[in-house]
């Protein structure tokens, strides 16, 4: 394995590590979906090393608010979520379409952008939107971890799926 005292682990946002790695700037890099996809045509080889999902519990994307946001304007939450849960349902329900926004948006091919579809947005979206209440166990652990907290909080202080239209 690489020893972290002879690292040099620099922040580049995940858009750049594709084409830092296929510049030779790196020599190794955590690239979000659907950005792996950019390496397929490099000159250079590259080797998938690891799914970091497999080593870190995270969450992609999601909505947030304020505690204020939601006493003032709760009709505004509700606004905001029927829209997200329509684009979700939408991603989920028209493939094509999807693939045909995914390979605009992340300036891919609609090849790659339909491996990344069916690669990441299937196996790892469902169809309300919300996440397992084991999911966000793991995921507030870790982060009470790498921030040194003393305690737990509650879940409902940290997640609230009362907004998701049903």
């Amino acid at each position: 394995g690489a020893d972290p005292s002879k690292t040099i682990f620099v922040a580049l946002g995940s858009q750049n590590v594709p084409t830092t790695l296929a510049a030779g700037a790196i020599e190794a890099g955590v690239i979000t979906p659907p950005r792996e996809f950019q390496l397929n045509n490099a000159k250079a080889k590259f080797v998938n090393l690891a799914f970091l999902g497999d080593y870190a519990p995270g969450l992609n994307g999601g909505v947030a608010t304020t505690d204020k946001m939601i006493r003032e304007r709760p009709q505004v939450v509700r606004a905001v979520m029927r829209a997200h849960a329509k684009g979700h349902r939408f991603m989920l329900e028209n493939r094509d379409e999807t693939v045909a926004i995914m390979s605009k948006f992340f300036n891919l091919s609609l090849e790659d952008a339909g491996r990344s579809y069916d690669t990441t947005v299937r196996p790892h979206f469902n169809k309300t939107g919300s996440v397992d209440v084991e999911t966000q166990k793991k995921f507030v652990e870790e982060q009470i971890t790498a921030l040194k907290l003393s305690k737990m909080p509650e879940m409902s202080s940290i997640f609230d799926f009362s907004f998701i239209p049903k």
